[in-house]
């Protein structure tokens, strides 16, 4: 999430620096143009609800880290919905703002110059290796069938501490 949040502070910086209102807003600064405005705005609030999911899971490993032994198993497969859920949430969000913010900065902004585009390559390197499609499918299918058995989960890497 901090590369998102690194890209959305860039692209807002480039547009009060070097931005232009779109010809239909009427408007003489892009830093009043309700395109930009309701565009960043969007941008800015889900990469808030990204991180917020992903401080959650965080606090949720760590309390599964204190428990120890006393992790079962129950919990441990709560942890790694949250985490499933986290992963979904935050490579969607930052895939999503890193190539959105171009609609905000225009096509001049897409030179090598302005660094802009560093951040989608960054984003999408980190985003390839754990497919999100495996992970969306865990969070399903916990929906759809692991829920109504009342079961969770099972982490993939790891087992609970012992």
């Amino acid at each position: 999430m901090g590369i998102a949040e690194g890209a959305l502070e860039a692209a807002a910086a480039y547009v009060r620096a070097h931005g232009r209102p779109w010809p239909e807003s009427g408007l003489d600064e892009a830093t009043q143009d309700p395109y930009h405005l309701q565009l960043l705005g969007r941008l800015s609030a889900s990469v808030a609800a990204g991180i917020a999911l992903a401080d959650s899971a965080a606090l949720q490993y760590q309390e599964a880290l204190e428990r120890g032994a006393a992790l079962d198993a129950t919990a441990w497969g709560q942890l790694a919905l949250r985490v499933a859920q986290a992963k979904s949430v935050a490579s969607e969000v930052a895939v999503d703002t890193t190539s959105q913010i171009f609609q905000t900065t225009g096509a001049r902004s897409t030179a090598n110059a302005h660094g802009l585009d560093i951040y989608w390559r960054n984003v999408r390197t980190h985003s390839v290796h754990d497919p999100l499609p495996y992970r969306q499918r865990e969070i399903g299918q916990y929906l759809l069938q692991y829920l109504l058995q009342a079961r969770l989960p099972q982490p993939r890497l790891r087992k609970p501490p012992a």
